[in-house]
């Protein structure tokens, strides 16, 4: 479920006053229906994130191409409380003869995705420009823990230091978040000093904006604030003092997170003197990646690498 049903569900009674949104409908977790159960089957679910013979299609319908031959490995990693782990997914293909190492790209969903929801589809859109790294958030699919503010704050720096590690071979460190995960994948990058990039992918500025672009109409009178927690989690803010190269990507026809909450992205990032670019394509919230143009930005921005 998206956060704009959860808004309209949590507000439906609500005609006047003010509400504040809290984490809790933010971070949701997203029950696949089933998991690997433990360390030793993950290997076993490889077979269900990663099926060459299945057709994938992104939310909005958009056929995405097969995954090409790449190597699929998973693993556990512990963080937060004592016992709950993070669930990872490392997607690889060797460099070609005589070329330099590939990039990392590490990926953060939406908040209402998971390694078997998106995998392929994630994976697709960046495996033709460096290896993946692909994790589930704190309460989804195969990662324990609550799904809640600390948590995801502690899986971030988790999952950070980790692909410190994978990128030690002094291959790009590039982070690239969808959606919500602009939020995370920005956490993320503003932390790690190796970074070499970072992209926004149909994501927004911060929550306040979001979730004021998903107020359904008939709840104009009612005033909503956002938790301090969240509200402080600001795109432009996170990547204070970034000198790396920022991708912005929007879809023209996106309903979830409309165009004009990446336009206040980028305007506020190049605001902020950050290395900048925007790129606005016809295409939803899931389809970007197919969209017309959009092999042609991310060669270019890969070129830099």
């Amino acid at each position: 479920m998206g956060l704009r049903a959860l808004i309209a569900g949590g507000l439906a009674l609500t005609l006047v006053g003010c509400v504040t949104v809290e984490g809790a409908l933010v971070f949701v977790p997203h029950d696949p229906g089933f998991v690997a159960g433990g360390e030793d089957e993950l290997q076993v679910a490889g077979e269900t994130l990663y099926d060459p013979d299945t057709e994938f299609r992104t939310e909005d319908g958009t056929l995405v191409p097969n995954l090409p031959a790449a190597d699929v490995t998973h693993g556990y990693r512990p963080y937060g409380e004592a016992g709950d782990h993070l669930a990872w997914t490392h997607i690889s293909r060797p460099a070609e003869p005589g070329a330099p190492p590939r990039p990392l790209i590490v990926h953060c969903g939406g908040n209402g995705t998971s390694r078997y929801k998106g995998a392929v589809i994630y994976s697709r859109k960046m495996i033709d420009h460096g290896d993946v790294l692909l994790f589930d958030y704190p309460g989804t699919g195969d990662s324990t823990g609550e799904a809640n503010f600390a948590n995801y704050e502690a899986a971030a720096g988790n999952m950070a230091a980790f692909a410190q590690d994978l990128a030690e071979e002094g291959r790009p460190l590039i982070f690239w978040g969808h959606s919500l995960g602009g939020f995370v994948c920005a956490r993320m990058a503003g932390s790690v000093p190796e970074t070499d990039g970072m992209i926004f992918e149909a994501s927004a500025r911060n929550f306040k904006q979001a979730i004021g672009a998903w107020m359904p109409w008939y709840l104009f009178m009612v005033q909503v604030g956002v938790d301090p927690v969240i509200a402080g989690y600001d795109n432009v803010d996170l990547l204070d003092g970034f000198d790396r190269p920022v991708l912005v990507l929007a879809g023209e026809n996106d309903e979830r997170l409309p165009v004009g909450l990446s336009r206040k992205l980028y305007k506020g990032l190049k605001r902020a003197g950050r290395d900048v670019t925007l790129s606005v394509f016809e295409a939803g919230h899931s389809s970007i990646p197919w969209a017309d143009g959009f092999g042609e930005v991310i060669d270019l921005y890969f070129s830099q690498f």
